[in-house]
C-alpha cells in the first residue's frame, strides 16, 4: 500500500482525492509503516535491531506477535498504545509525529505503562519505547519527562520496575540502517528503501541538524555548488547542508531555477 500511495496510486485507500501532503502528519501511518516492515526481518535481525536501538544486551529470541494499537482499560477508560512486541522481553512503543518538538505526554505513558502491567502485558525489565516527540539533544527536558513518568507511576503504587527508553526516529532508522547494511541480501536492501520512502513522505529529517559553528569554512560560491550538487531533481527537497539557493554565480543560479 505505501508503494502505491506515494506513487497516486490512493483510490480504495481512503485517501483518493487527496494530495499527498495533506494526509502525511499522521503518526499511526508512519509508525505502521516502519514497523511493518522491521516485522519482516528474521528474528536473529529483530533481535539486533533492537538491542542496537535500546542499547540494551538483552536478547531477544523468537519474535511471537507485533500488536498495533491494543485497547486496554484503565480505571473505566481506555488506553491505546502504539505497538506492543512480544518475545522473551516485551516492548510498548507510544510514538509521536515531529523529532525536536515536545509531544510526548508523561501521563499518557504512565497510563499505558500501568494498563500494560495490569494486563501482564510487561512484566519486570521489559521495556518503554517513548518514540519521537521530545528533543533530542535537550538532556535536561528529557531527564525531567523520564522523572514525570517515574513520579506518576510511584504515585499510583506502580512498583514494577520497567526500563524507559527515549528515541528519535532518527536514531530508530540509525539503528535500522546499520543492521541492513550488515546483510549481504539484496531483500533487506529493498526493505531499507521502503522505510526511507516512508520517512521522506513524512518529512523525517535523517541525519543530524547541523549547527553554523560546525560547518566548515568556505566561500559562498563554493557552497552554492556543494548545496546544487546535493539537489534530488524533480523535486522541491535539497538534501546539502545548507536549504539556501545562494545565486552567487551564473552557473549555479541558473541551474537551481
Amino acid at each position: 500500500m505505501l508503494t502505491a500511495i506515494l506513487n497516486g496510486k490512493k483510490r480504495g485507500s481512503g485517501l483518493a482525492g487527496l494530495a499527498l501532503h495533506e494526509v502525511e502528519g499522521a503518526e499511526d501511518i508512519l509508525t505502521s509503516s516502519v514497523f511493518e516492515r522491521i516485522s519482516y526481518f528474521p528474528d536473529l535481525l529483530v533481535d539486533a535491531f533492537l538491542r542496537e536501538l535500546l542499547t540494551t544486551d538483552c536478547h531477544w529470541g523468537a519474535i511471537r506477535e507485533f500488536c498495533y494499537w491494543p485497547r486496554l482499560n484503565l480505571d473505566q477508560q481506555q488506553v491505546e498504545p502504539d505497538l506492543l512486541i512480544h518475545a522473551e522481553h516485551s516492548i510498548l512503543i507510544e510514538a509521536k509525529r515531529w523529532d525536536g518538538a515536545c509531544q510526548q505526554n508523561p501521563l499518557q505513558i504512565a497510563n499505558e505503562i500501568f494498563a500494560c502491567l495490569q494486563a501482564k502485558y510487561l512484566r519486570a525489565g521489559d521495556f518503554v519505547l517513548v518514540l519521537g516527540g521530545l528533543p533530542e539533544d535537550e538532556m535536561t527536558i528529557r531527564d525531567q519527562f523520564e522523572r514525570n513518568v517515574r513520579c506518576l507511576l510511584a504515585n499510583a503504587g506502580v512498583t514494577t520496575e520497567v526500563k524507559l527508553v527515549l528515541r528519535s526516529w532518527r536514531q530508530l532508522y540509525a539503528a535500522i540502517e546499520k543492521v541492513c547494511s550488515q546483510q549481504a541480501e539484496p531483500a533487506f536492501k529493498r526493505i531499507l528503501n521502503d522505510i526511507e520512502s516512508a520517512f521522506a513522505w513524512h518529512d523525517v529529517r535523517l541525519m543530524p541538524m547541523p549547527w553554523l559553528h560546525d560547518m566548515p569554512t568556505a566561500s559562498p560560491a563554493k557552497l552554492a555548488c556543494d548545496t546544487v550538487n546535493l539537489w534530488r531533481p524533480g523535486t522541491n527537497v535539497h538534501f546539502g547542508r545548507l536549504d539556501i539557493a545562494w545565486g552567487f554565480t551564473t552557473e549555479c543560479f541558473d541551474y537551481w531555477r
